[in-house]
């Protein structure tokens, strides 16, 4: 079992959306919620209430990329936090993920939950990180959130990657670069039309 301070890490394949944590993070645009890509897979799994939830408020006052909102999701036991990170561009997208992230954790600890669930953020067909720079972000928050609660509710925090390869996040992990960013880091992941093309024809989830 990887460790961060005193949280249990997992970084597995799988789809978020039957991830069983009690809270679930979801990518979304600054002004309005996000249905496709993990999006669509929590609207499948029926809990499309909190999208609807993120996006009327959205809409009503866009939020800031890095801010965050925890919802109910309309499934029992099951929390959504949506993190404003969809659509940043190269220089946002890394100080947006870290933010975003620390504040879930922030909020899940003050509602005493215990298992949050992240996909691997920025790596979508419209992101600009790597999977490596999205695990260095994603885990730069929990050990800097970590560091400030020894004594938080969060037990877990899972690395859920849908298509792809674990072993950019292990080696992250392994290495511990998550431990202090590159100064100004920049998404390093290239736009491809092709991808993108495939991924509007299918629900927003090619990668």
């Amino acid at each position: 079992m990887n460790k961060i301070e005193n949280i249990d890490i997992v970084v597995k394949n799988g789809n978020i959306a039957t991830e069983k944590a009690d809270c679930i993070v979801v990518p979304q645009f600054d002004s309005c919620a996000s249905y496709g890509g993990v999006g669509y897979a929590i609207e499948a799994a029926g809990m499309i209430a909190g999208l609807d939830a993120y996006d009327k408020a959205a809409q009503k006052k866009p939020f800031k990329f890095g801010d965050m909102m925890i919802t109910e999701s309309g499934k029992p036991g099951v929390k959504l936090a949506h993190v404003a990170t969809a659509g940043a561009d190269k220089k946002e997208q890394p100080v947006a993920v870290v933010k975003a992230i620390f504040s879930t954790l922030v909020s899940a600890n003050g509602q005493k939950l215990q298992h949050v669930a992240t996909p691997e953020l920025g790596t979508g067909i419209i992101g600009n990180l790597t999977q490596e720079q999205s695990a260095q972000a994603i885990f730069n928050a929990v050990y800097e959130f970590a560091k400030a609660n020894p004594k938080a509710s969060i037990k877990q925090v899972s690395l859920v990657i849908f298509r792809g390869s674990l072993e950019p996040a292990l080696k992250v992990l392994k290495d511990k670069t998550y431990m202090k960013l590159p100064a100004n880091m920049i998404g390093g992941k290239e736009f491809n039309m092709g991808v993108w093309l495939y991924g509007m024809c299918n629900n927003g989830i090619g990668k």
